[in-house]
């Protein structure tokens, strides 16, 4: 049964709120409430799912896209609920602050190559603009047979047998192959909102540190 504080925040702000799902957090309810919108999405923050994407790699290899990169059929830009009310049944709901920003995510489990992937669809601004195919154990899937049906479907190169990191651009989107050794993440991201963009920017950028000078820290210490 859920608590009736948590109950009055559900009522007054929404079941899809910050402030209900941080009051869920910080009672460590998620474990007790067996609900879809009470089931956190994954065990990492949202941020740590881009993270990879935002990094500087020289090495990477790039192909070109020859046509649209879509997510799923799902227009990049719709709104959550319009979103949420698309794909009907989900399994999963979580969302997360940083500075003023909720970021959002909604996922259902679904079955591809008869294994199962976690399908998730990222909001910011309640925006869908990141959606991503997450395969929870390597040694259930093939990485390399993924990799060249992914390049072959939007670069058209066939033979790529490549199980390591590497991107498709496209013209306001792109995909990033995220092999960790561990997982597999493919993330579908639009690049066509450039505030959004700016956002996601200023979340990423490091804290600037006060410049404290050895002699005033000797002091306070």
């Amino acid at each position: 049964m859920m608590p009736i504080a948590l109950w009055l925040k559900k009522l007054l702000y929404g079941k899809y709120s910050f402030a209900f799902q941080k009051h869920i957090n910080g009672l460590d309810s998620r474990m007790n409430l067996k609900m879809n919108y009470t089931t956190a999405c994954s065990k990492t923050d949202p941020l740590n799912h881009y993270r990879k994407v935002a990094e500087t790699n020289a090495g990477l290899i790039v192909f070109q896209s020859t046509r649209p990169i879509v997510f799923n059929e799902i227009a990049f830009g719709l709104r959550f609920r319009e979103v949420a009310a698309t794909i009907g049944k989900y399994n999963c709901y979580d969302c997360q602050k940083y500075n003023d920003v909720v970021w959002r995510r909604l996922a259902t489990k679904e079955r591809i190559y008869n294994h199962g992937v976690k399908r998730i669809y990222h909001f910011i601004d309640k925006k869908f603009f990141f959606g991503e195919l997450f395969f929870s154990d390597l040694r259930k899937i093939d990485p390399a047979v993924i990799a060249s049906s992914l390049i072959q479907k939007y670069a058209g190169t066939d033979g790529q047998a490549i199980s390591a990191n590497f991107r498709i651009d496209g013209k306001d989107a792109f995909i990033y192959f995220e092999n960790s050794g561990i997982n597999l993440s493919i993330k579908y991201i639009s690049t066509a909102d450039a505030h959004l963009t700016e956002k996601i920017s200023e979340i990423l950028r490091p804290i600037s540190l006060p410049d404290y000078s050895t002699r005033e820290l000797t002091d306070e210490l």
